[in-house]
C-alpha cells in the first residue's frame, strides 16, 4: 500500500495492522462527530506497538512513526491485515468493490448461478389465517431457540456442567415468561404485545447469574411478542390478497413466475415485523424486471433482494441498512 492510500483507508476501516521491525503495529482510527454539520471525522489514531499504546494526531506524524519502526519499506506500507476480522489488503479491496455493486453488477454476478430470487414486503394490519399464523410462529420459535442455544454454548464447559440441559433452561424461562405475562397483562396490552420481559434479566431470576442467558430471555420475549401480534391479526376483519404487491402490469412477470409466498418474522437478512417473502423464478422476464432498478436498495415497495440456487442462499441484501452479503463461498 502506498502512503497516499493510508488516509483513505483509515477513513473507512475500523483497524489496520502493519508489520514493524519489532512485531505488529496496530492502528485504530479515532473518530468524532463534527458539529453542527454532524459529520464523522477522523481526529487521529490510537497506535499499539511493542506493548505500548499512544495517540498520534495527523497522518504525517503517523507516517513518520511507521518509518521509524520499520512499517514502511521503499514507500510501501507493509500492511498485514485490515479490520477486526483481519482480512488481507487484497480481500479488503475485493469487499469494497462488492459493496459498490449496482443492480447491473449484481445481475451479472449471480444470475448465471441462481434459479430463483426473493423480495420482501411488510404484511400490514390485515387478517392472517390460522395456517399461516401457525407456520410463522413455529419458525420463529425454532429460530429463537437455536439462536439462544448458540449463545449459551459460549458459556465455559465447566460452568455448563453445573447447569441443567439447555432444553430445560429454555423451558424454565418460557414458564417464567408466562407467569410474568399473567402478572403484567396491562403493560403488555399498552405496549402492543411487547412484554419488556428481557429487561428483568438482571433481577431476581433463576438464571440471572449466567450472562449468556440474557439472549434466551430476549428470544423468549420476542417469540411471545410475535404470538401476540398473530393472535391480534387472526381477529382482524381487514383482508387483502396475499400477493397484492405483485398486482399491476409493471409487476405482471413477477406474479406469473411466483413460486410461493412465506409469511414470517424472520428472513434471509433480518427479523422484525410480520412480513411476506415472495419467492420468484429467475428467467429472462424477471431478470429484465430487476434491471429496471439502479441498485438493490431501490426496489420501490418491495425490498431485501436475495438470490438462491436449489434453495441455498447465494446473495442477500438488506435494503434499509444498505448492505449486501455474498454467500457463494459459504459452507452451508
Amino acid at each position: 500500500m502506498k502512503e497516499r492510500e493510508l488516509a483513505l483507508l483509515l477513513d473507512r476501516a475500523t483497524s489496520l495492522t502493519v508489520e514493524g521491525d519489532g512485531g505488529e503495529i496496530e492502528i485504530e482510527p479515532i473518530a468524532t462527530v463534527k458539529l453542527p454539520e454532524r459529520i464523522i471525522v477522523r481526529t487521529g489514531c490510537c497506535v499499539t506497538y511493542a506493548d505500548k499504546t499512544l495517540k498520534i494526531k495527523g497522518d504525517k506524524k503517523l507516517i513518520k512513526f511507521l518509518e521509524e519502526n520499520g512499517g514502511i519499506a521503499d514507500g510501501e506500507i507493509k500492511v498485514s491485515s485490515i479490520g477486526s476480522d483481519r482480512v488481507t489488503e487484497a480481500e479488503y479491496y475485493e469487499r469494497l468493490a462488492f459493496d459498490k455493486l449496482d443492480m447491473a453488477g449484481i445481475v451479472e454476478k449471480y444470475l448465471p448461478l441462481a434459479d430463483s430470487f426473493s423480495l420482501t414486503a411488510a404484511y400490514g394490519e390485515y387478517n392472517v389465517t390460522e395456517e399461516l399464523a401457525a407456520r410463522a410462529l413455529k419458525k420463529m420459535r425454532e429460530t429463537s431457540y437455536k439462536d439462544a442455544e448458540r449463545q449459551f454454548m459460549l458459556v465455559s464447559e465447566e460452568e455448563r456442567s453445573k447447569l441443567p440441559s439447555f432444553k430445560t433452561i429454555y423451558s424454565d424461562i418460557e414458564k417464567e415468561y408466562s407467569e410474568y405475562c399473567r402478572e403484567n397483562s396491562a403493560l403488555i396490552e399498552a405496549n402492543d404485545g411487547y412484554a419488556c420481559f428481557s429487561d428483568i434479566f438482571s433481577g431476581n431470576r433463576i438464571y440471572s447469574s449466567v450472562d449468556e442467558l440474557r439472549h434466551a430471555y430476549a428470544e423468549v420475549d420476542f417469540a411471545g411478542t410475535c404470538e401476540y401480534v398473530l393472535e391480534k391479526l387472526k381477529k382482524c376483519e381487514r383482508t387483502r390478497p396475499l400477493d397484492e404487491e405483485l398486482d399491476g402490469a409493471e409487476n405482471a412477470c413477477l406474479k406469473e413466475n411466483l413460486i410461493n409466498i412465506e409469511v414470517t418474522f424472520d428472513w434471509h437478512c433480518t427479523r422484525g415485523e410480520l412480513s411476506k417473502v415472495f419467492y420468484i423464478k429467475s428467467n429472462d422476464k424477471t431478470v429484465e424486471w430487476l434491471k429496471k432498478f439502479k441498485s438493490d436498495y431501490d426496489l420501490g415497495e418491495l425490498e431485501d433482494l436475495a438470490f438462491y440456487k436449489n434453495g441455498k442462499t447465494l446473495f442477500s441484501s438488506c435494503t434499509h441498512e444498505k448492505f449486501h452479503v455474498d454467500y457463494t463461498g459459504a459452507k452451508k
